[in-house]
């Protein structure tokens, strides 16, 4: 859509604008996962510049067990670049029953030009049993 000043055409919506642009996405974590490594990652989604996340939730299901090392199996969330951009390790523990919410307030630029895709990595460390699921929601 565009609406004229007068002088030329100013673009005011397009069709990504015209739609609402939130959502909740949800990953799950089942324990053991097949393969070599300490740890699974799993994409979430993307979200379009301006967006703001306001809510990462780990819900543990079943608490991990077996795991190798003396970390305790977490999760973290974010990006490829920063993988625990809106969601720490030290903010949950896969090894207890419990629900965890982390409330970031992560605003992606509006200036951006490309969605940004969110990724959520479970460090299970070879856990031979757990599951979680990670929930996050955007507006």
């Amino acid at each position: 859509l565009y609406l004229y000043d007068g002088s030329g055409w100013v673009k005011i919506s397009d069709m990504d604008s015209s739609t609402t642009d939130a959502r909740t996405y949800t990953t799950t974590f089942t324990m053991p996962v097949g393969g070599f490594g300490v740890s699974s990652t799993n994409t979430l989604g993307n979200i379009s510049a301006g967006a703001k996340i306001t809510t990462v939730s780990v819900d543990v299901d079943t608490a991990f067990t077996g795991y190798s090392g003396a970390i305790t199996p977490n999760i973290e969330v974010g990006t490829t670049s920063d993988p625990d951009l809106v969601c720490d390790s030290p903010s949950n523990d896969l090894t207890e029953l419990s629900d965890y919410v982390c409330t970031p307030d992560f605003v992606y630029s509006a200036s951006e030009t490309q969605d940004q895709t969110i990724r959520a990595r479970c460090n299970h460390y070879q856990s031979s049993a757990g599951n979680c699921t990670v929930t996050l929601t955007y507006v």
